[in-house]
């Protein structure tokens, strides 16, 4: 019996109903896969072009979406990603994916978008897309749109991943105020952030991911205080990041592994710089990780060796 559906459609076809047309042949009117639970739906670029000025494009994305939500009538996780080159939608473009995206999501529990290969530019295809359990984007100047929809769906992401230049605009909206993640228990970060502040800004009442079990930050640590770690000591398994000697002196100061960490078990370091912090700064930080973590990678023969002395 299928259990898990997963489909290709060429971008072109959603315009001119040939997507349809084709598993429409294929399936026929009644056939259903009714112990399906989730429909993987991959867009790729294809070879040929999408008609913008089909009067009916947007008819024929929408009769698309019913019918592959009729083939998994039961699915519980429905999954949209794009895939290929990058590619920048028309405004009718983006209304019409969309359009499809919501459809497709209708009466769904998990809905999980990859958005890291298109660009929106336009707020109101963010306005378009229902709420979301999992995200995938690229934000730069020019892909700003993606974050408002992260902001936007925080309060029912499980799952974010985010590739930006800055990414102050992830933890604060635009009045200025910090965003919190409820729900989010994994989040991977590409970002750098070369105006996070040097000392906490944020008063430490505020929690914004209490329930984070998987945080990845290869490039480097993007705050200058402990906000990601507050309120998930009792979550936290898995940290995968990069440190320089501003951030061993901050965990140090805040204290953040200090026998409050009990379920972690997977670190990875990368060293950044550590030319300008005492080596007793970094035993003292490994030291206090070695009380629960099972697995811990380090990168440099630097860390190794301050490793032994905290061991020791």
């Amino acid at each position: 019996m299928v259990r898990e559906l997963s489909i290709s459609i060429p971008w072109f076809s959603l315009f001119d109903g040939t997507a349809y047309e084709l598993l429409f042949d294929y399936m026929g009117e009644t056939s259903s896969l009714p112990l399906a639970r989730k429909l993987h739906i991959t867009i790729g670029n294809g070879v040929g072009e999408p008609d913008y000025m089909n009067n009916n494009a947007i008819d024929n994305a929408l009769m698309l979406a019913q019918f592959l939500r009729s083939l998994a009538p039961a699915a519980t996780l429905v999954d949209v990603k794009h895939e290929g080159a990058v590619f920048q939608l028309c405004e009718f473009g983006e209304k019409l994916l969309a359009d499809f995206i919501k459809s497709v999501y209708d009466n769904t529990q998990q809905t999980k978008l990859d958005l890291r290969e298109v660009d929106f530019k336009h707020t109101f295809a963010i306005d378009i897309i229902p709420p979301l359990t999992s995200l995938k984007v690229y934000c730069n100047s020019t892909y700003n749109v993606h974050i408002g929809l992260a902001l936007k769906c925080a309060d029912t992401l499980l799952e974010l991943e985010v590739e930006m230049e800055n990414s102050k605009a992830l933890f604060y909206d635009a009045d200025g105020n910090v965003v919190a993640y409820p729900n989010l228990r994994h989040l991977q970060l590409l970002a750098s952030s070369p105006d996070k502040p040097a000392d906490r800004n944020v008063p430490g009442y505020i929690v914004p991911f209490p329930t984070l079990r998987k945080l990845v930050m290869p490039y480097e640590y993007p705050l200058g205080d402990d906000m990601l770690f507050r309120g998930n000591s009792a979550t936290l398994e898995h940290l995968d990041t990069a440190f320089d000697s501003n951030d061993v002196t901050m965990l140090n100061k805040y204290r953040v592994f200090e026998s409050k960490h009990k379920v972690l078990r997977i670190v990875c370091i990368r060293v950044v710089d550590l030319s300008n912090i005492p080596e007793t700064e970094t035993s003292k930080l490994l030291g206090n990780m070695l009380e629960t973590v099972q697995i811990l990678y380090v990168d440099t023969d630097l860390l190794v060796s301050r490793l032994i002395a905290a061991a020791q």
